[in-house]
């Protein structure tokens, strides 16, 4: 797979566009109940998603489809839209029902509600000092801290890029909605993912950009649908609801092909697995008459195991951005993979089931903020074949109990003529 390099843009494009609002089977022990309320034993305040409704009328006709015009991982950077400092977001939600406190190697200040030791043990063993926390009301989302160290060498990555390749139309998520009675309640409504490919990859779109105005005609990955059956989505909830305006629209694990931006001019794929995934958002309509997601929320789970088979799929930091980014790929030679290695694991805060004593801490929690307008569905598109680039230098031979055990990273020490140039 080659990425495509897609010329510079200022990260700040959304803002000068004024774009709209800047599988296993599903174990519902996992996600609990929604609502929120204080725990008087800690003083934190678990944020949660919201109950389902109580004697709503039933669903609807309605349906409609929506793309991203806003996402956000939530770790702190300085936006190339004039040099603004975000900080730390709080986004997410609470999944293992504890206020976990901000661990020694977290930047963060101390915040006295978050007391609580985490709900599983870090892959380091007993004597390992984890280095992150909770967010806000015990949220959690791991993931942004992975990002925030990453993008020590690969200072592009995270939400800046993301916003810079959604208004080009490089990047996107679909988010469709079906079966809506269109009132502040709903008690059955269906919530459906598509992946895009890139807007301007088809015909139709070619020279074009999206306009966030409900005529984009987004092209649409195969393996978002269900063989060659456009009528079948492959990613749709298995519960869905909407209480006071707010919909919950929950899903079985979640495989998914996702284009994300590695810088402003750069785009890899992703194969992402989410246990346990849901959504959240405030569904309505805008002054034009479209339908919107606000204030939208992506939560779930991502083993680590899942994310080494992905690490492949970026490009070298050692040489990055001095080389083309499809030559080399990032491989467990790369001088800097050690230390890779060494953020996933350490930083991995929640298990990949049921909270209980004893489990080992093998994901990374999931809190990602977004916004989305309506749009259409565009023709179904192939994807690319997936194939290992590292040869015997492959991440995906890693694993986080390696790590933990001191074990060299795969293909150290080895010598193998062409391993790592593209082998398969």
């Amino acid at each position: 797979m080659k990425r495509a390099r897609i010329g510079i843009l200022a990260a700040g494009v959304l803002c000068a566009t004024a774009l709209p609002g800047a599988c296993s089977v599903y174990d519902e022990s996992l996600l609990g109940s929604g609502g929120g309320g204080p725990d008087s034993s800690t003083g934190c305040l678990h944020a949660r998603w919201p109950d389902e409704p109580k004697n709503a009328p039933p669903g609807g006709d309605i349906s409609f489809v929506t793309a991203l015009t806003y996402f956000d991982f939530g770790e702190p950077y300085v936006a190339t839209d004039g040099g603004a400092n975000h900080p730390y977001r709080d986004v997410g939600y609470d999944l293992d029902n504890t206020c976990t406190k901000i661990g020694p190697g977290d930047p963060r200040p101390e915040d006295p509600n978050l007391n609580q030791d985490n709900s599983c043990r870090n892959a380091g063993g007993p004597g390992f000092a984890g280095v992150v926390g909770d967010y806000k009301d015990g949220r959690d989302n791991g993931l942004a801290g992975l990002i925030t160290r990453v993008k020590l060498s690969l200072q592009e990555f995270g939400t800046d890029a993301y916003l810079a390749n959604i208004g080009t139309g490089k990047v996107s998520l679909l988010f469709g909605v079906s079966g809506y009675n269109g009132e502040l309640n709903d008690d059955d409504v269906t919530g459906i993912i598509y992946s895009p490919a890139a807007f301007d990859s088809v015909p139709e779109n070619a020279g074009k950009t999206p306009q966030f105005d409900g005529s984009d005609r987004w092209p649409i990955m195969e393996d978002s649908y269900v063989g060659e059956n456009e009528a079948e989505p492959a990613h749709k909830s298995i519960r869905g609801y909407v209480t006071n305006g707010v919909l919950v629209a929950r899903t079985a694990d979640l495989n998914l092909r996702l284009r994300i931006g590695i810088s402003s001019q750069d785009v890899t794929d992703l194969q992402i697995t989410f246990l346990q995934p849901f959504l959240t958002a405030k569904i309505s309509k805008d002054e034009r008459g479209l339908w919107q997601l606000t204030e939208g929320v992506i939560a779930g789970r991502w083993k680590t195991d899942d994310l080494f088979k992905e690490l492949s799929r970026f490009p070298n930091p050692d040489t990055y951005p001095d080389v083309p980014v499809d030559d080399p790929f990032f491989c467990t030679d790369s001088q800097l993979y050690p230390a890779v290695r060494g953020f996933i694991c350490s930083l991995a805060d929640i298990y990949s089931g049921p909270p209980g004593p004893g489990n080992d801490c093998d994901s990374l929690s999931i809190g990602i903020a977004f916004n989305a307008i309506q749009a259409q569905l565009g023709p179904k598109v192939e994807t690319d074949d997936r194939v290992n680039p590292c040869g015997v230098f492959n991440p995906a031979d890693d694993d986080c109990a390696k790590w933990a055990r001191g074990e060299p990273v795969p293909g150290a020490g080895q010598i193998e003529a062409g391993a790592g140039d593209g082998g398969s």
